[in-house]
Order: C-alpha cells, then sequence, then structure tokens
C-alpha cells in the first residue's frame, strides 16, 4: 500500500471517530498495513467510546510496544485499570508515564497530531488516587502535594482538581480520578501529508475574457483535436469545434495526387571553369578591418557570400562573438565595426562595472602573450586571432590588477 493510501484510510479514520461513528472509525484504522503506534492509540479511544475495556487494553498493550517512549500511552492504560480496579498494574503505569515524560512539567502531543499536553501533575494525581485506593494513605497524600507544585508552575485551570482533591482528603471524603477529555481522542495524520492527498486545483479554470468570434466560451487547447481529426476520417465539418478552429474538408471523388518521385543527382568533380566563376572565400576578420588591397566596389551581396551556413544574426553577416572572462563567464553579440570605447562600455555594463573600471586582454597567437586592449589599432589586431564562428575570447581585469 502507497503512503498516499495509508494516509487516505488515516484521515478517514478520524473523520468517522469525529462523527461519532467509532466502529466504522477501527475498521479504517485497522485496514491500514502494519498501523503504528498512534493509529494503536486511536483504536484504543474507540473501543473506550464503546465500551469496551478489554480490547482498549489490549490495543494500549500493542501501542506501547510499538513505542515505548509514547507517556500517554502509559496513561491511558493506567486510566482503564483504575476502571477495572486494577490499582497495582495502574500504579505501574502512571510510573512508567512519569519516567517519560522525563523531568518535564509537560509533553505537548500537538506537533504528532494529538491536540492534548500531558502534564505530571496529572500523572501524578492518578498515582496518589490508586495509592489512596489500596489504603496507602500518607504516600496518597505526599504525592497529592507534590503534584500541586507541579500544577502551580503551569497556571491550567484544569489543575485545581488537585487542590480540591486535598480538600476531600481533610473532610475525609474520597476523590475521583482524572481522565483524558474527549479533544483527546486520536492521533491526526499531519497537514502536509493531507494536503498532498487532496487534489489541489493551483491555477483555476480559465475563461473567455476576449474573443474575435461572437458567443465564443471556449478554454481548451484544439491542437490536439486538429491532430486527431487530421489522421481520422470525419465529417465535413468539426461541430464539437468552435467555430474558430473548425476543419473543413471536400468531399472529392478524386484520388490524391501522387507524390513526385525523388530525384537523383550525381555528383561531378567541379572543373576549373567552375572554380573561376565560384566567388572568393570571405575573410574571417569584420569588413573594416579587411586588407585595404580589397576592392572597393565589391556590393554588399557578394560580402554575404551564400556559402556561409550559419545561422543569420541580428547584425548580418558582419558580427562577431565576444566571451568575455571575469568574475564569470559571459559573452556578447556585437557588430564587427564596434569601436573601441562602445566595446569597453557594453562589457561593463555586462558586468554592472562603471565605465573604465576594468581592462581588456587578449592572447596572441603567436607566443601566448595577453596583450592590453588600448584603443581602436589594438582592437584591429584582437581581430586578426578571431577563432571558427567570428569568435573573441578576451579577459577583463580591475583597473587596478594585472593579469597573472
Amino acid at each position: 500500500m502507497s503512503l498516499k493510501e495509508m494516509i487516505e484510510f488515516w484521515k478517514k479514520g478520524v473523520d468517522e471517530a469525529q462523527q461519532g461513528r467509532h466502529s466504522e472509525a477501527i475498521k479504517s484504522f485497522l485496514d491500514m498495513p502494519e498501523p503504528g503506534a498512534r493509529i494503536y492509540f486511536n483504536i484504543a479511544n474507540m473501543y473506550v467510546c464503546l465500551g469496551n475495556i478489554e480490547e482498549a487494553e489490549k490495543s494500549l498493550n500493542v501501542c506501547v510496544k510499538k513505542d515505548p517512549n509514547l507517556a500517554i500511552g502509559y496513561f491511558q492504560r493506567g486510566c482503564l485499570h483504575i476502571v477495572n480496579k486494577k490499582y497495582r498494574e495502574a500504579i505501574c503505569d502512571f510510573d512508567l508515564a512519569i519516567k517519560n515524560l522525563r523531568g518535564n512539567l509537560l509533553i505537548d502531543y500537538k506537533q504528532l497530531g494529538l491536540i492534548y499536553k500531558l502534564y505530571t501533575a496529572e500523572v501524578l494525581y492518578n498515582k496518589a488516587y490508586c495509592l489512596w485506593q489500596i489504603n496507602e494513605r500518607s504516600e496518597s497524600k505526599r504525592l497529592l502535594n507534590e503534584a500541586l507544585a507541579s500544577a502551580a508552575e503551569c497556571s491550567e485551570s484544569r489543575h485545581r482538581v488537585v487542590s480540591t482533591a486535598l480538600d476531600q482528603i481533610k473532610r475525609g471524603e474520597d476523590f475521583l480520578p482524572y481522565r483524558l477529555p474527549k479533544t483527546a481522542q486520536v492521533f491526526v495524520p499531519p497537514r502536509s501529508k493531507t494536503d498532498v492527498v487532496n487534489n489541489i486545483d493551483f491555477l483555476g479554470k480559465a475563461k473567455v475574457v476576449s474573443s474575435v468570434v461572437d458567443q465564443d466560451d471556449f478554454t481548451g487547447f484544439v491542437g490536439a483535436q486538429k491532430n486527431k481529426e487530421s489522421r481520422s476520417p470525419s465529417p465535413a465539418v468539426r461541430k464539437d469545434l468552435p467555430p474558430h478552429s473548425s476543419i473543413t474538408r471536400s468531399k472529392s471523388s478524386e484520388p490524391p495526387p501522387k507524390p513526385n518521385p525523388p530525384t537523383t543527382r550525381k555528383y561531378s568533380p567541379p572543373s576549373a571553369k567552375d572554380a573561376k566563376m565560384r566567388p572568393p572565400k570571405p575573410s574571417m576578420a569584420p569588413p573594416s578591418f579587411r586588407h585595404p588591397s580589397r576592392s572597393p566596389n565589391l556590393s554588399p551581396s557578394s560580402e554575404h557570400s551564400p556559402t556561409n551556413s550559419r545561422s543569420p544574426s541580428p547584425y548580418g553577416a558582419s558580427a562577431m562573438t565576444i566571451k568575455v572572462h571575469y568574475t564569470t563567464t559571459r559573452a556578447i553579440r556585437v557588430a564587427s565595426s564596434i569601436s573601441y570605447q562602445k566595446l569597453v562600455h557594453l562589457i561593463c555594463r555586462k558586468f554592472d562595472k562603471s565605465d573604465n573600471s576594468i581592462t581588456l586582454w587578449y592572447k596572441c597567437s603567436d607566443t601566448g602573450d595577453r596583450i592590453q586592449l588600448t584603443d581602436e589599432k589594438t582592437l584591429v589586431s584582437a581581430c586578426k586571432v578571431l577563432e571558427d564562428g567570428n569568435r573573441l575570447t578576451l579577459w577583463a581585469y580591475d583597473a587596478t590588477d594585472t593579469p597573472a
């Protein structure tokens, strides 16, 4: 059984217990595979509500066996022993409850799902009651005074029974034991898990705000419907689609046109004449930095040769990518004709730095040394070492630092 199913059974049993359907709650709790100590505590309290003290005691035996540190399990079993007048067994359970309180004034079980705080004063009070019933009156009075001192530190209104019991003893009257209230019947599952079990619609339902089609309230996605309709035979007009997305098909008896057969082309090596006719390969350097001996009468169409298979960029073919290593590595796409000052400005803004607060360096392809960019001339030299794909790698340093 999955965790989701276990939480569902747990929540179902809690709901039935809160509605007073104790037998159904027991069945829901027992449907869980390998119930834990808290579930057996719930089952015991359901049997108590049904008046079946014997089955409740058996469930609490399993409860404290699965979790020997559950103080409230010992306390509740001790209360059942009082009902059966097994006072010595009850005293042993109250001693175990005090032991698992570990010297604390109380244990708050809210984090475990039980809205109840078990106080040391309540355990001492019930133990004093059992001692009073077996005629150990002096020890009973001592425990009542100890319970009164512990209750004074907590300031709980329900602990007035301790002082009332002392008054009853002075008058020679018996006093009643303390029992768990009905609000402390069951452990409930954590809300963090029940929220996962319940289906939550975070987005809500879409609605049409504005449409070019009159009386259009369709909010679904028609792409899948169109795809399905194109694969399966359908009537001339789809009526289940909105007016603006209906698909029409002609009922023509003519067969569909045959596809053209694939053409085959044989490879032939280029001739010398073709080589002369072919335009020269464009230089990797930007147009503004090319050799001056190039003919200035070249048209723009010849600059952007169709042999360049790279995808078009916002700057056209005369663009380059500059990768800058600084505190992080970032890349920018700039025009090849960019000036030195504008390049520095863009890089400083890329790293949220003020202008002229960093210096730029590039690596010489011959010596491997890093050379600083200082003006247009050094930028032209840097562009001569462009990598494949018109990429230029730069290193940035603070103006007060020098490269290592």
